[in-house]
């Protein structure tokens, strides 16, 4: 490569680093794909219109026969014809043949094409790739919500499911699943109602029959606000209990949510809230 050839490189080069087409797609990572294709095909066209313009001004070599010449010479007897080549031409066919007025005026302008393809290949790879990734991401986000939104419906539709006991005007399920009392009260709210408030002894026994003996389950009463300061889970203000001797006990200064033994008479216990246990909800 002579020194105007590498020259003009090196400033494609720099124009493609610095500024690079199609910059204006900052935002539309798509678009900009798009458009850095164009360009990667219309380098290509042009590329191979340039190798077909030079095929077609290289002429082949001449097979006409050369012209001769003849000279007569005076005789009395007989005429003389001598053949002789004629001159060479000044130049050779090449030297006379020019590049149109459109060529870039350097014998090196498929390496500068090659290099822009390379240049706008790599650019385009880059950016399927950044678009790749942030396609994942979302799709990986997205999936994230789907099984969130399919475990809240399949508990709301094991929550249809659970027997339903009603007393009063009211209405009690026990949960088949296990779990905070924090994510119970959310659930019992989703259903309609809320973490039973235990108004009376005959609500407590009530409740404490559909309880399996042995087992316990939350109830809305809690200190989460301040110790010893018990309130229902939906605010409403109760003064009955039915503590367990020596309950509340707050032990390890952490337990700020009460649960309900099930069978007998139906005793209550301070426990800690993160536990996973069933739970009572109940709506009007």
């Amino acid at each position: 490569m002579d020194g105007r050839g590498f020259f003009l490189l090196l400033i494609v080069f720099s124009s493609v680093s610095s500024s690079f087409p199609c910059s204006e797609f900052v935002s539309d990572l798509y678009g900009e794909i798009n458009c850095l294709r164009r360009l990667l095909s219309q380098c290509t066209s042009e590329k191979a219109n340039r190798e077909t313009r030079r095929a077609t001004t290289t002429l082949p070599p001449s097979t006409t026969p050369l012209p001769t010449t003849t000279t007569t010479f005076p005789s009395t007897t007989s005429t003389t014809t001598s053949t002789t080549p004629a001159p060479p031409p000044s130049s050779s066919w090449n030297d006379q043949v020019t590049e149109s007025s459109d060529d870039w005026p350097t014998p090196n302008s498929a390496l500068i094409i090659d290099a822009l393809k390379y240049e706008l290949t790599r650019e385009i790879e880059t950016k399927i790739r950044e678009a790749n990734k942030k396609f994942d991401e979302k799709m990986a986000s997205y999936q994230v919500q789907i099984e969130m939104e399919m475990k809240k419906i399949n508990k709301e539709v094991r929550m249809i499911k659970l027997k339903v006991h009603r007393r009063a005007n009211h209405e009690y399920i026990l949960s088949d699943e296990r779990e905070s009392w924090y994510t119970a009260s959310e659930i019992c709210t989703q259903w309609g109602g809320h973490l039973v408030t235990i108004k009376d002894s005959r609500e407590n026994s009530f409740v404490a029959g559909f309880i399996p003996l042995g087992e316990s389950a939350w109830i809305g009463l809690n200190d989460i606000q301040r110790e010893n300061d018990f309130v229902n889970a939906n605010g409403e203000k109760t003064t009955y209990r039915k503590w367990e001797d020596g309950q509340p006990d707050n032990l390890y200064h952490n337990e700020n949510c009460v649960e309900m033994m099930g069978g007998g008479e139906g005793r209550w216990r301070d426990s800690l809230c993160l536990l996973t246990k069933r739970f009572v909800c109940r709506r009007n």
